[in-house]
C-alpha cells in the first residue's frame, strides 16, 4: 500500500525526476531530525550515509520495485551512524568484498533503536551487520546469497524476528561476542555452513526458529547460558545442534529430524548443557545409507568370489544370512532402547539410533564371513572397506572432517582411519583361517577397536 498523505516533513525521491530529489543520499543531506524520506519505485545506484535521525521508506512498501544498488564493492550500501533510524521496503544489492567490515548491505555502526524491516538484502559481503549496536530490531527481512546473512558483533539486546536468511556462502545468522539478544521465529535454511552460529556469545534467546538444510543447524562455540527452545531443526548435513567448548545452555522443546547427527557436544567443557524434552523423530539417514552401502560392498565381493569359484555358494549364503541376522538383531535391540530419549541422552556422545548396531555389525561381519567361507581375500576386503567407511562417516557426522581441509591434515586423517581399516582386514583374514586360536586373535582385534572407540579415542 502506498504511504498516505505526504506531510510537510516528508521528503520524496524519484529517479525519474518527478520529485524534489533524484538521489536518496542528497535527500538525507537535506533532511532534518524526524523527517521521513519516501522513495518512489526505481533503481538507485548509490551508497548512502544515514547520519541523521530519519525514517527511510519505499513509497510502495514493496522491496521488489525499489532497489538500492552500490556504486562500488568496498562501501556499505546503507551506512547508519545515528540512533532511532527506520529503514523499510527496499532491495539492497551488491556490496561484495572479502573485507569483514566493508561491503555490507546495511551497516549499523554503534547505533541504538534502529528499526530495519521488510527489506531484501542480497549479493553483499554481509546482508546486515551490527557492530557495537544495542536495542535494535530487525523484522521481516530476507537476506540471501550474501557471505553472511546477518552478522551481530559486540552488540547486545537486539531483536531479530521473522527474518529469512538463506543460501548464504557462510552463515545465516552469526553472533560474535554478543549477549542478551533475542532471535525469534527466523528461518535459516540452505546456508553453506551454519544456519545460526554463536561464538563467545552468552545469555541469548533462540526461540521458534526454523533451521533446515545447512551444514550445522545451530552451532555454539565458547558460548554459555543461552536458551534454545521450540525450534525446528531438520535435514542439516553435519549436526543439528552442535556445542564446542560451550556449557550451561538450555535446550528444550526442540524438534529434530533427518540431521546427519541430531545433537553433538564436543569436548569436556560441553558436557554440562541442559538438554531435555526435545522430540527426535528419526535417526541420521546417513547411517542408514551407510548400512545399505556396507552390505552392498559385502554382497558384491561375495558374488565376485563365487564367480571366480573361490568359495562354495551354500557357505556364502549361510554367512550372509548369519551376518544379516546378527545385524538385524542388534538393530532391533538398539531401536527399542534408543527410541527412549532418556536412555539416548545417557548414551550421549557419538551414539545415535544406528551407530551402536553399525559399530558391532562391521567387525562381526568379516568374522562370520571369514569363518564360514574361508575366503581370505574376500574377508580382508569385507573387513577393510565398510570399516573405513564407518570411520569416515563418524568424522563427517561429528564435523571433525571439516577441520582437515589442509592437504597435510587430510593425509593425517586418511592415515589415522586407515589404521582402523587395516585392523578390520586383519580380523577378517584371521577369521578365515578357521582355527580357534586365529579366531580369538580376530575377536581381540575387533574388540580392541571397539574398546578404543568407546573410550573416545576416535
Amino acid at each position: 500500500m502506498p504511504i498516505g498523505n505526504i506531510a510537510a516533513k516528508d521528503i520524496t525521491v524519484d529517479d525519474d525526476g518527478f520529485a524534489k530529489f533524484m538521489s536518496i543520499d542528497e535527500a538525507v543531506k537535506y533532511s532534518k531530525t524526524g523527517d521521513t524520506i519516501i522513495v518512489y519505485p526505481g533503481t538507485y545506484f548509490e551508497n548512502v550515509d544515514v547520519y541523521k535521525e530519519i525514517t527511510l521508506v519505499s513509497y510502495s512498501g514493496d522491496p521488489n520495485d525499489t532497489i538500492i544498488q552500490t556504486l562500488g564493492p568496498d562501501a556499505h550500501v546503507l551506512h547508519v551512524t545515528e540512533d532511532n533510524v527506520t529503514i523499510s521496503g527496499f532491495t539492497i544489492i551488491g556490496a561484495s568484498t572479502s573485507k569483514y567490515d566493508s561491503g555490507s548491505g546495511i551497516y549499523l555502526d554503534e547505533v541504538v533503536n534502529a528499526f530495519i524491516s521488510n527489506n531484501i538484502i542480497t549479493k553483499n559481503n554481509a546482508g546486515v551487520i551490527l557492530v557495537r549496536s544495542e536495542n535494535n530490531t530487525l523484522v521481516n527481512n530476507v537476506a540471501y546469497m550474501n557471505r553472511n546473512g546477518i552478522s551481530i558483533g559486540d552488540s547486545d539486546h537486539n531483536v531479530l524476528n521473522n527474518n529469512t536468511v538463506k543460501q548464504n556462502k557462510f552463515n545465516g545468522i552469526v553472533l560474535g561476542y554478543s549477549d542478551n539478544n533475542s532471535l525469534i521465529n527466523n528461518n535459516a535454511s540452505s546456508n553453506y555452513d551454519s544456519g545460526i552460529r554463536l561464538e563467545s556469545s552468552n545469555d541469548n534467546e533462540l526461540i521458534v526458529n526454523v533451521v533446515n538444510s545447512n551444514r550445522y543447524g545451530f552451532e555454539f562455540k565458547s558460548s554459555f547460558n543461552n536458551t534454545l527452545s521450540d525450534n525446528t531443526v531438520n535435514s542439516n548435513s553435519a549436526v543439528g545442534i552442535y556445542f564446542k567448548d560451550s556449557a550451561n545452555n538450555k535446550v528444550e522443546g526442540n524438534l529434530l529430524s533427518k540431521n546427519l547427527k541430531n545433537i553433538h557436544e564436543d569436548s569436556d567443557r560441553s558436557d554440562k548443557n541442559h538438554i531435555y524434552d526435545n522430540e527426535i523423530n528419526d535417526s541420521t539417514i546417513g547411517n542408514i545409507l551407510f548400512i545399505i552401502s556396507s552390505f552392498f560392498v559385502i554382497v558384491l565381493v561375495a558374488v565376485f568370489r563365487v564367480l571366480k569359484d573361490k568359495i562354495n555358494t551354500k557357505k556364502l549364503l549361510i554367512s550372509l544370512i548369519a551376518s544379516l541376522f546378527v545385524s538385524a538383531l542388534i538393530i532391533f535391540t538398539a531401536v527399542i532402547f534408543f527410541t527412549n530419549e532418556t536412555f539416548r541422552t545417557i548414551a550421549g556422545g557419538y551414539w545415535s539410533y544406528l551407530e551402536i548396531p553399525v559399530m558391532f555389525m562391521i567387525p562381526a561381519t568379516p568374522l562370520i564371513y571369514g569363518w564360514i567361507t574361508r575366503d581370505k581375500i574376500g574377508s580382508i576386503v569385507v573387513g577393510i572397506i565398510p570399516w573405513f567407511g564407518f570411520m569416515m562417516s563418524i568424522a563427517i557426522m561429528s564435523g571433525s572432517i571439516y577441520d582437515f581441509f589442509s592437504p597435510i591434515k587430510f593425509i593425517e586423517l586418511i592415515f589415522y582411519y586407515g589404521i582402523y581399516s587395516i585392523v578390520g582386514g586383519l580380523a577378517g583374514y584371521f577369521a578365515s583361517k578357521r582355527k580357534i586360536e586365529y579366531l580369538l586373535i580376530a575377536i581381540v582385534l575387533a574388540m580392541g577397536w571397539i574398546t578404543i572407540f568407546l573410550s573416545g579415542i576416535d
